[in-house]
């Protein structure tokens, strides 16, 4: 289970506690991983070229303090923690065929990192003694921006790395994998370069299951696949969150959970905020 808006502290006490909650309801997860998160990683620098230098538009990915909003994975099977690739660093520059806004100082682009919150590569040890790479990450949204476009241009290219990463850029991918997240952004509505989770979901090395509920299609016409319940009409309900498996994985079921209105689950969901889990069960060759 990929927990994103998840906030990293040193000692992971936030994550034990939800991890113990969670095992004293009868969900027992023995594994959990998380790392330092790039949002509120100050600079010292001025990044949104506004001519301040202490902002949170300053700093790696936007946050209130150091570990706001990380991500973290909870799991039933042990995590090759040792073995975690993750791509914190790299700098949005250095991405291939990478566009930056066109007002970035050259010091922004020796500084700014192209992940706002964190991409990794989580190695996941399986029963019958084979890996699952988990792709994880949480992409900033494409919007409050001016028109340089600076949150547009990078959310999609926190995307677009994965298509890269599949590309073998970053090293070979090795089935299996899967890739999973928020990306903020929905192909077919809202802001934001939309272009870019179309590219990914139509990946010839990726399956798109395209879960469902029945709760997103009672709130909006069409919107079964969708994965946030935002105000209509702007930004509005849209699909936003993804599990995208490699081909050489079956997917023996998935959804959404967003209940129907006189669902008991539902005052949970509707209380746990805007976003809804995505889930799928699948089988590995």
């Amino acid at each position: 289970m990929l927990l994103t808006n998840f906030d990293y502290d040193a000692n992971n006490s936030a994550l034990l506690a939800f991890q113990k909650m969670l095992a004293d309801d009868g969900l027992e997860f023995l594994y959990h991983s998380a790392s330092p998160p790039n949002s509120a990683f100050h600079t010292k620098l001025d990044l949104n070229a506004d001519g301040r230098n202490h902002s949170r538009e300053d700093r790696q990915g936007y946050g209130r303090f150091a570990g706001d909003g990380g991500i973290a994975l909870l799991s039933r099977y042990p995590i090759d923690v040792e073995n975690i690739v993750s791509f914190n660093n790299l700098l949005w520059r250095d991405l291939p065929d990478a566009t930056l806004p066109s007002n970035m100082s050259d010091h922004a682009r020796d500084t700014q990192r192209f992940s706002s919150t964190a991409h990794l590569a989580i190695p996941v040890s399986l029963p019958r003694g084979n890996t699952l790479t988990l792709l994880a990450y949480s992409a900033t949204p494409p919007v409050f921006d001016d028109e340089h476009d600076r949150n547009g241009l990078r959310n999609a290219s926190e995307s677009t790395f994965w298509i890269q990463w599949l590309g073998g850029v970053f090293g070979q991918p090795q089935p299996p994998f899967a890739i999973l997240g928020n990306a903020n952004i929905a192909p077919d509505r809202g802001d934001g370069r939309r272009e870019a989770i179309r590219r990914l979901l139509d990946h010839p090395l990726l399956q798109d299951p395209a879960p469902v509920s029945s709760g997103g299609a009672a709130a909006r016409q069409g919107g079964a696949t969708d994965t946030v319940d935002w105000p209509e009409p702007s930004p509005g309900n849209m699909r936003t969150t993804y599990l995208l498996p490699e081909r050489s994985i079956s997917v023996a079921a998935k959804g959404v959970v967003w209940p129907d209105a006189d669902h008991p689950l539902r005052a949970a969901v509707d209380q746990a905020g805007p976003h809804r889990l995505v889930w799928a069960d699948i089988v590995i060759p």
